[in-house]
């Protein structure tokens, strides 16, 4: 009598020892260390810039207030504020922390921001020269300090010729806003209005 011999299967099944563990928790830990280090990064520089466009766009704007002043004092500064300051000279020396307008109200979103001004007299063959007596030519300085002492600096220059120092001889009238009106059709209604504060006026 012949007896049928029984099949036996041996299944194995695979897995991971504990060297290939490791490895693979060693590699998934420095991809995400990388991965965290440069989201840190773009982090940062987005950061960096957006403090560098908030920085010039403080120093554009008082370098702006500034240079649209007399060259020289039309009269005398005593009682005199930022708000009735009316020649480049009266800047000088200026520190504000926080800024603020021309008004003295401070900025708002400028908490920790530092400004200054320097006004000196140049010589207008060079004008990265200063020197001690008025030849016609001044330098304006600004310079902002970010909450992080990131410093950015503008510079402006003014003569005493420019078109600001020209008075008019005669009663003038000057234009301090422009718009633009435009009609659709017959229906009067129907209008677009469009316009300007012109804002750098002859003081």
């Amino acid at each position: 009598m012949n007896f049928a011999k029984p099949i036996v299967t041996v299944f194995r099944r695979a897995a991971f020892t504990l060297l290939e563990t490791v490895l693979s928790v060693l590699i998934v830990g420095v991809m995400l260390t990388a991965a965290l280090q440069t989201i840190g990064v773009c982090a940062r520089t987005s950061v960096l810039q957006q403090q560098q466009c908030q920085a010039t766009a403080l120093a554009e704007q008082l370098l702006s207030e500034i240079v649209q002043c007399r060259y020289a004092d039309p009269n005398t500064d005593v009682g005199e504020t930022r708000s009735t300051w009316d020649d480049l000279s009266d800047y000088d020396g200026l520190n504000e922390n926080p800024p603020t307008s021309r008004g003295g109200a401070p900025l708002a979103g400028y908490t920790g921001w530092q400004r200054s001004v320097q006004v000196h007299y140049v010589d207008p063959a060079n004008p990265g020269t200063q020197v001690g007596s008025d030849a016609g030519l001044k330098r304006v300085i600004v310079t902002v300090v970010s909450p992080a002492g990131k410093t950015t600096t503008l510079t402006g220059l003014r003569s005493s010729n420019s078109q600001y120092e020209r008075q008019p001889p005669t009663r003038t009238t000057y234009s301090s806003w422009v718009d633009v009106t435009v009609q659709v059709g017959s229906d009067a209604g129907a209008e677009s209005v469009a316009g300007a504060n012109l804002i750098n006026r002859v003081p």
